[in-house]
């Protein structure tokens, strides 16, 4: 807040006692911690008088989610009318610009040379008499509260097209959770959102653990439940066909109050970023770690990333392009339990040697790539 309050923060009460006052986490304009501990804690009208906590813990603040303040009887999920609609692709043929529709969007707003020319509420748009063949046109899909989708592919009137980039941030509470076989409990999520349901990711390096969620973070003005990882275990992300994964930022916090955990993997590669917000921090939920990797190579059907030191807690950020995927996600050889194998040693992205490679993990072994498939 850039205007403060006094110190006792709230005046008398209206017409009742209050039942609670309460704050967490308050920053000012700059994000430093504002002092609270003068706020008041006693009120009184009409000869009562109650006494409360003016200043919530981690723990209390935790319980006042979306859900659990506005949900009520009827289970409403305003933040799914919130949610970013899947951005669309168009196409163009004699002039007529048209795109597949998308139950969740509301509209779609028509833009030429990135300046607003309309909207419409069916999949299509005829393109003015007199158009420059080099004028752009994009179109967003808006969703029921009015907000924008990604921008879509640019299209000319005669036909040219660019390659179509999409966006999308999936969190804890826009997905739904599974167990895939073998292990012990849910470690497959899988976006429910529309348009990306084909979209996924599973903790893939241990078989007893589950995806779990963290405390709620603040990225780009909007709260976001987040996954909360295990130390050290290896996680696939599971792309839709004929996408490639270019950027994937990783927005989160360490689980810990006194040492940052790292990302040390991702697609193969040994990285070394750390996640200096940890729990401990004043204001570590407006102020989350944000790590950003662009991939070097096509990245088409999956990836993997893994985390180590510390416990994670996290959203994904990822940016994809559509492309003629060979669904490959990296250019390795195979390692089956036959006997015919490569008699050379096995290591893992560490370095250590592997005696018993895991199903779906990638290993070094004389020089070459490899992931694991059990037969």
């Amino acid at each position: 807040m850039n205007i403060q309050p006094t110190a006792a923060g709230w005046g008398d009460p209206m017409n009742v006692v209050p039942a609670l006052f309460a704050e967490y986490n308050s920053v000012d304009g700059n994000g430093n911690p504002i002092n609270l501990s003068n706020r008041r804690s006693s009120y009184t009208k009409d000869n009562q008088t109650v006494y409360i906590n003016p200043v919530l813990s981690a723990s209390e603040a935790e319980k006042y989610t979306i859900a659990n303040v506005l949900g009520g009887s009827d289970n409403w999920q305003p933040d799914q009318l919130a949610q970013q609609v899947q951005t669309p692709k168009i196409s163009v043929n004699n002039g007529i610009l048209s795109w597949s529709d998308n139950p969740s969007a509301r509209c779609y707003a028509i833009f030429k040379n990135n300046v607003y020319v309309g909207n419409t509420t069916g999949t299509q748009y005829t393109i003015p008499a007199g158009t420059s063949s080099t004028d752009e046109f994009t179109i967003r899909a808006a969703n029921s509260m009015g907000g924008l989708s990604s921008i879509s592919n640019a299209v000319t009137s005669d036909g040219g097209s660019f390659s179509t980039t999409e966006s999308f941030i999936f969190h804890y509470d826009n997905g739904s959770l599974s167990q895939d076989n073998g292990y012990t409990g849910d470690n497959h999520w899988t976006c429910t959102t529309s348009g990306a349901t084909d979209y996924s990711w599973a903790i893939t390096g241990r078989t007893d653990k589950s995806i779990l969620n963290g405390q709620d973070i603040t990225y780009q003005g909007r709260t976001y439940t987040t996954y909360k990882n295990s130390n050290g275990a290896t996680n696939t992300f599971y792309l839709p066909k004929n996408k490639k994964a270019k950027k994937i930022t990783l927005i989160g916090y360490s689980n810990d109050e006194s040492t940052a955990g790292y990302l040390t993997e991702i697609n193969g590669k040994n990285v070394s970023y750390p996640f200096n917000a940890k729990v401990s921090d004043s204001n570590f939920q407006n102020n989350p770690t944000i790590v950003s990797y662009t991939f070097e190579d096509e990245v088409c059907d999956q990836f993997t990333f893994t985390f180590s030191t510390k416990q994670i807690c996290f959203i994904i950020a990822l940016e994809t392009e559509d492309c003629e995927c060979n669904n490959s996600s990296v250019d390795c050889m195979l390692i089956t339990n036959d006997k015919e194998n490569d008699p050379h040693p096995i290591y893992d992205i560490y370095g250590r040697i592997v005696t018993t490679p895991i199903n779906g993990h990638i290993y070094i072994q004389n020089g070459n790539k490899r992931i694991q498939v059990d037969k």
